[in-house]
């Protein structure tokens, strides 16, 4: 329309005589261009909409496959974690002693929450728990009885499983201390042996 008016008023300036004819010719020929260029820019907006509509669909797209990934992982991890608890409840079941006789020997170990937790044992329990023959470990899955003495084999495997599982085990016993780099009195040239009293 406006358009439409400007030719009309291009046209009776024409008649008037106030612009010669290849003025009024070279103005309709910039108002066509101009018309050109807006429809092309309102095209080309249109495009760039459709372009942003198409871009903000795959970013949704990509953040719900996202999602969707760490779902999946969160479920595998979970399912891990499922299986090892009853790997583990499992290996409690079959090679924990049950019902140890109780003793004299009160035996203390960390939990896994921090806290002194203990097992009142007979002298050959506490020492084979001393020799490492014996560890305390978690029992998984139980309430009544969340800990267990186990063979030194099944708390091998446990630990493989997940090492906080295992709560004691004397994997180095007193009798089997390693000597390696450590020197006594009397072992090096010119050291005087130690009497009972431990003085040179």
């Amino acid at each position: 329309m406006i358009a439409d008016d400007m030719a009309n008023f291009r046209d009776q300036l024409l008649r008037a005589g106030l612009v010669d004819k290849k003025t009024k010719q070279q103005a309709d020929t910039a108002a066509r261009r101009n018309r050109k260029k807006k429809k092309k820019k309102k095209k080309g907006t249109q495009v760039s909409e459709s372009e942003q509509q198409r871009q903000a669909h795959d970013a949704r797209m990509a953040a719900e496959a996202q999602e969707n990934r760490a779902r999946a992982a969160a479920m595998n991890q979970e399912k891990e974690t499922l299986e090892l608890v009853n790997q583990a409840a499992s290996l409690v079941k079959t090679s924990a002693i049950r019902d140890p006789k109780p003793g004299s020997r009160r035996f203390c170990f960390v939990s896994r929450h921090r806290k002194i937790r203990w097992f009142d044992l007979n002298a050959a329990l506490a020492r084979k728990l001393e020799l490492g023959l014996l560890a305390i470990v978690e029992s998984p899955g139980q309430k009544s009885e969340p800990y267990a003495l186990v063979p030194a084999d099944t708390a091998k495997r446990m630990e493989k499983l997940d090492p906080e599982l295992v709560r004691f085990w004397n994997r180095e016993p007193a009798g089997a201390e390693p000597t390696e780099g450590l020197t006594t009195p009397g072992d090096e040239p010119g050291d005087k042996p130690m009497d009972k009293s431990g003085r040179s």
